[in-house]
């Protein structure tokens, strides 16, 4: 499951507005960019191994998306597995889910609604990419 985001995908795939969800799954309490900015399918571009890395370069793996919906759930394909689950957006954090257990971890470094930039954590290996991201 990417990010987007990416990350975004999510991504990492919100600031300023209340629903009165209190696990913030699809409402925009709690997370510092707004929701409307994160929701859609992120695909990763670029990529870092480390934070002290001069440079970014080209995602070198196939295709690798994240899809944020507004009802909590995402899914992702690609570099990091093919699969569906749930999110929170709390802070500059998106936690994915898959089967209640933590999965991925997104640091939103940046998040304007055209590119994020992500630091990105697995769960199970506690691997973590610098990525950059783009709006599908």
């Amino acid at each position: 499951m990417t990010l987007m985001m990416v990350a975004v995908l999510s991504v990492g795939m919100t600031a300023c507005g209340s629903d009165g969800d209190d696990d913030n799954k699809g409402g925009n309490d709690g997370f510092d960019f707004p929701k409307d900015k994160l929701y859609g399918t992120w695909q990763i571009s670029e990529v870092k191994l480390s934070e002290s890395a001069k440079d970014y370069v080209a995602w070198p793996y196939d295709e690798t998306t994240i899809s944020f919906k507004s009802d909590g759930t995402f899914s992702g394909a690609g570099y990091f597995g093919s699969g569906t689950g749930t999110y929170i957006a709390k802070g500059k954090t998106i936690t994915t889910y898959v089967q209640n257990n933590v999965y991925m971890t997104y640091n939103v470094l940046n998040l304007d609604g055209t590119t994020a930039e992500l630091k990105a954590t697995q769960a199970t290996t506690g691997n973590t990419l610098w990525v950059k991201c783009v709006r599908k």
